[in-house]
């Protein structure tokens, strides 16, 4: 991985801070339309938001900028300073767009929604450890005020409450560890919820 000059000056997103660069790095040697995750680990407090990339995509073939989000096969999940990347050779994400083995990459984390004029504002919210999940997951209450009888709430991707505990948030940035063992391969949605509150995140349990 090398860390590169911006690749499209002119049409960067205006609301975007791109404060570690723009990567640049190539995955060889895959099996044909072979699926593969990269962890980028970046400096803690990082408050990342985004994951933008410029190359072309199926529905555009023009080199652009666009929102690398996760849509359950290729994207970027970001939790905290944690992103892990999902691609899919010659999929969305892949620049060359063709099934040969080898994806590359041209992308940056970015903190979105700020015009570099002010200092961006700490959200509260939930994060998931370690995403994708094995048995277990971590779940950290981000700025969230402490208080008792929240529900925590576990959804699969069809909407079904697969399990549910009552708890209390005693620090607002209080750890739970969640049991994730029983739990088919796929995409869940977990929430927090107390009163008018309502917070969500989204995880992968791989098996």
């Amino acid at each position: 991985m090398i860390v590169t000059d911006n690749p499209s000056i002119s049409d960067t997103p205006a609301d975007a801070q791109f404060p570690f660069g723009f990567f640049d790095f190539s995955i060889d040697g895959l099996d044909i339309g072979e699926a593969v995750t990269v962890t980028l680990i970046l400096h803690n407090g990082s408050s990342i938001n985004k994951y933008y990339k410029y190359g072309p995509t199926p529905d555009n073939i023009e080199p652009h900028w666009y929102d690398f989000i996760y849509d359950g096969e290729t994207g970027a999940l970001i939790n905290d300073n944690i992103i892990t990347l999902h691609f899919v050779d010659g999929q969305r994400g892949d620049e060359d767009l063709t099934a040969n083995g080898s994806i590359k990459e041209p992308g940056s984390p970015a903190i979105a929604g700020t015009t570099g004029i002010s200092e961006p504002v700490e959200k509260a919210g939930l994060l998931v450890y370690t995403n994708p999940a094995g048995d277990n997951i971590t779940l950290r209450s981000n700025n969230i005020p402490p208080g008792s009888n929240y529900l925590i709430t576990i959804f699969s991707n069809t909407d079904e409450i697969i399990r549910q505990k009552v708890t209390d948030v005693s620090d607002s940035n209080e750890e739970f560890n969640i049991s994730t063992e029983n739990l088919s391969s796929g995409l869940y949605l977990i929430t927090l919820s107390g009163g008018s509150f309502n917070y969500k995140a989204k995880f992968i349990k791989l098996k």
